[in-house]
């Protein structure tokens, strides 16, 4: 099964889940109010951030609750990536993106190899960016306030900063896509590939 999955999963296996809703029932009554404590949640090698996304998306519902998310990855890829649709559903009026391109964006960054134009330029300047966080953590603070890269280690920060200037490529040849996905499948499946 590891041979179709890969090394790096990058989508989860469950449905996302609203973890405030777990821990505070909306449908029952006042007695499960949020506190004033914040509420530390550890997401522990999730793969991708839709827990995190779809706690956000609806954090309306407890307007008062602070929480804190610790994110732990087995790979800083997926550390990275979450990082960048983070960005760009938390800063994205900044870049003057609209619903709609925001929307096909997130989609591209979620789920695709291929990327559009408009797509390729964000990343490319949001890897800018981001390595701006990584290695300045005072300009991190200024701009993106929300994260905290404090537990970071130098070789994590490092490790990080190399992926971001992965992304900035434009060489499509660089990450031969098609190649590396016959490369799996036929790995994958053996002789009933053909």
């Amino acid at each position: 099964m590891a041979l179709g999955i890969g090394a790096i999963n990058f989508w989860g296996f469950s449905p996302a889940l609203d973890l405030l809703d777990s821990f505070f029932p909306t449908k029952t009554g006042d007695d499960n109010q949020p506190s004033c404590q914040p509420l530390n949640v550890l997401l522990f090698g999730c793969g991708d951030g839709r827990h995190l996304l779809r706690t956000l998306a609806q954090l309306k519902r407890h307007p008062e609750q602070k929480i804190n998310f610790y994110i732990v990855e087995s790979s800083l890829e997926l550390v990275g990536r979450q990082w960048l649709l983070l960005r760009l559903l938390l800063q994205a009026e900044e870049e003057e993106l609209g619903l709609q391109d925001r929307a096909e964006v997130f989609l591209e960054l979620f789920g695709n190899g291929y990327y559009r134009h408009q797509t390729h330029q964000y990343l490319v300047e949001s890897a800018n960016r981001m390595i701006n966080w990584v290695t300045d953590e005072s300009k991190q603070k200024q701009e993106f306030p929300i994260l905290n890269l404090s537990a970071l280690k130098y070789r994590e920060r490092d490790a990080l900063e190399a992926i971001f200037k992965f992304w900035r490529l434009e060489d499509a040849r660089v990450f031969a896509f098609e190649e590396f996905w016959e490369y799996r499948l036929r790995a994958h499946l053996k002789q009933r590939y053909d």
